[in-house]
């Protein structure tokens, strides 16, 4: 009897175009997650690549790559101070202000996923994900 819950659920979602998107929402942001540093850029796109025409997926969407955008964005300005500090060519001022802000990123993007993580559950609720 699951069996056949299942399937229907399934055929239901799969002929409903927003489920579609927001299972494909929900996929990629959980594997930019999982994913490693250096595979991190590639899911990174594949998010924003991502094309949706349901206002709540976009939403959704618009949320988690704003959240994203700002690790990214984080994650540069430390790569960029730590390279800085070991060849000892830049300001210490400019690179305190670097590092100010990267933690500033690093705060807004987890404010921003957990809107994100938010709004996912709720597609995930809506589309039986």
């Amino acid at each position: 009897m699951k069996s056949v819950a299942f399937a229907l659920v399934f055929l239901a979602t799969c002929s409903d175009p927003a489920g579609r998107e927001a299972r494909s929402l929900v996929a990629m942001v959980d594997r930019y997650r999982l994913v490693g540093a250096e595979a991190k850029p590639g899911a990174a796109a594949s998010v924003r690549a991502l094309l949706c025409n349901d206002s709540q997926v976009c939403d959704a969407k618009r949320v988690c790559v704003g959240g994203i955008d700002a690790l990214e964005r984080s994650t540069s300005l430390r790569r960029e101070v730590e390279i800085a500090v070991t060849e000892a060519t830049r300001d210490r001022t400019e690179l305190l202000k670097k590092l100010d802000e990267a933690e500033a990123l690093l705060h807004e993007g987890g404010e921003k996923l957990e809107q994100c993580d938010k709004q996912l559950m709720a597609l995930r609720t809506k589309h039986r994900l």
